[in-house]
Protein backbone atom coordinates (compact mmCIF):
# COMPACT_ATOMS: atom_id res chain seq x y z
CA UNK A 1 0.00 0.00 0.00
CA UNK A 2 1.03 3.37 -0.75
CA UNK A 3 -0.49 5.34 1.96
CA UNK A 4 -2.98 4.06 5.05
CA UNK A 5 -4.07 6.14 7.52
CA UNK A 6 -5.49 5.02 11.14
CA UNK A 7 -7.72 6.16 14.18
CA UNK A 8 -5.86 3.65 16.99
CA UNK A 9 -2.44 2.81 18.13
CA UNK A 10 -3.65 -0.79 17.70
CA UNK A 11 -4.76 -0.47 14.07
CA UNK A 12 -1.40 1.95 13.78
CA UNK A 13 0.86 -1.03 14.67
CA UNK A 14 -0.97 -3.43 12.61
CA UNK A 15 -0.76 -1.76 9.50
CA UNK A 16 2.61 -1.00 10.16
CA UNK A 17 3.28 -4.88 9.26
CA UNK A 18 1.87 -4.00 5.55
CA UNK A 19 3.49 -0.72 4.87
CA UNK A 20 5.98 1.53 5.64
CA UNK A 21 3.89 4.40 4.86
CA UNK A 22 1.15 4.66 8.19
CA UNK A 23 -0.11 7.80 9.82
CA UNK A 24 -1.83 8.07 12.84
CA UNK A 25 -4.54 10.63 13.27
CA UNK A 26 -6.02 10.29 16.33
CA UNK A 27 -10.55 10.72 16.25
CA UNK A 28 -11.47 14.43 16.66
CA UNK A 29 -14.84 16.19 17.10
CA UNK A 30 -16.68 18.27 15.38
CA UNK A 31 -16.14 21.26 17.58
CA UNK A 32 -19.64 23.41 16.23
CA UNK A 33 -21.23 20.58 17.62
CA UNK A 34 -20.00 20.95 21.52
CA UNK A 35 -19.82 24.41 21.85
CA UNK A 36 -17.74 25.71 25.19
CA UNK A 37 -20.45 26.35 27.38
CA UNK A 38 -19.58 29.26 30.40
CA UNK A 39 -22.25 27.12 33.20
CA UNK A 40 -22.79 23.38 31.49
CA UNK A 41 -25.59 22.16 32.53
CA UNK A 42 -26.01 17.51 32.38
CA UNK A 43 -28.20 15.74 30.40
CA UNK A 44 -31.08 14.39 32.69
CA UNK A 45 -30.43 10.47 32.16
CA UNK A 46 -26.94 11.48 33.92
CA UNK A 47 -28.57 13.37 37.11
CA UNK A 48 -28.85 10.89 38.92
CA UNK A 49 -25.51 9.44 39.12
CA UNK A 50 -23.39 10.30 41.94
CA UNK A 51 -19.84 11.80 41.23
CA UNK A 52 -17.34 11.74 40.96
CA UNK A 53 -17.85 10.48 37.41
CA UNK A 54 -15.50 10.09 34.51
CA UNK A 55 -17.28 9.96 31.16
CA UNK A 56 -16.39 8.88 28.26
CA UNK A 57 -18.01 9.79 25.02
CA UNK A 58 -17.44 7.94 21.89
CA UNK A 59 -18.13 4.07 20.30
CA UNK A 60 -17.07 1.00 21.91
CA UNK A 61 -16.11 -1.11 19.84
CA UNK A 62 -13.08 -3.70 19.42
CA UNK A 63 -10.03 -1.05 19.67
CA UNK A 64 -12.21 0.82 23.29
CA UNK A 65 -10.17 -0.58 25.89
CA UNK A 66 -12.27 -2.62 28.01
CA UNK A 67 -9.67 -4.06 30.38
CA UNK A 68 -8.30 -0.66 31.09
CA UNK A 69 -11.98 0.61 31.77
CA UNK A 70 -12.01 -2.51 34.31
CA UNK A 71 -9.18 -1.72 35.57
CA UNK A 72 -9.60 1.66 36.42
CA UNK A 73 -13.29 1.07 37.67
CA UNK A 74 -11.89 -1.78 40.15
CA UNK A 75 -9.09 0.53 41.32
CA UNK A 76 -11.45 3.86 42.17
CA UNK A 77 -14.82 2.06 43.49
CA UNK A 78 -15.75 5.43 44.24
CA UNK A 79 -15.76 7.07 41.31
CA UNK A 80 -18.88 6.20 38.65
CA UNK A 81 -17.54 5.65 35.01
CA UNK A 82 -20.13 6.51 32.44
CA UNK A 83 -19.59 5.13 29.13
CA UNK A 84 -22.05 6.99 25.93
CA UNK A 85 -21.76 5.92 22.76
CA UNK A 86 -22.60 3.27 20.07
CA UNK A 87 -21.91 -0.31 21.04
CA UNK A 88 -20.12 -2.73 18.53
CA UNK A 89 -18.72 -5.28 20.68
CA UNK A 90 -19.65 -7.39 23.52
CA UNK A 91 -19.84 -5.52 26.52
CA UNK A 92 -20.38 -8.14 28.79
CA UNK A 93 -17.45 -7.98 31.47
CA UNK A 94 -18.50 -4.06 31.76
CA UNK A 95 -22.14 -4.95 32.91
CA UNK A 96 -20.76 -6.58 35.46
CA UNK A 97 -19.01 -3.40 37.48
CA UNK A 98 -21.28 -1.64 39.48
CA UNK A 99 -20.18 1.65 38.64
CA UNK A 100 -19.46 1.76 35.42
CA UNK A 101 -22.63 3.16 34.00
CA UNK A 102 -23.08 2.30 30.02
CA UNK A 103 -25.82 4.65 28.81
CA UNK A 104 -25.71 3.53 25.07
CA UNK A 105 -26.11 6.00 21.85
CA UNK A 106 -27.02 9.09 22.08
CA UNK A 107 -27.65 11.90 19.47
CA UNK A 108 -25.47 14.66 19.63
CA UNK A 109 -27.66 17.24 20.57
CA UNK A 110 -28.52 15.29 23.50
CA UNK A 111 -24.85 16.77 25.01
CA UNK A 112 -25.87 20.57 24.14
CA UNK A 113 -27.27 21.89 27.49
Amino acid sequence: MDLVFTTAHDLFDKASNFSSSVYNIPAGIDSAKFPPRDTPGRPKDINNIAHPIIGYVGAISDVFDKELIISLANSLPYVNIVLVGPIYTNISALKDIGNIIILGDRKHDAFLF
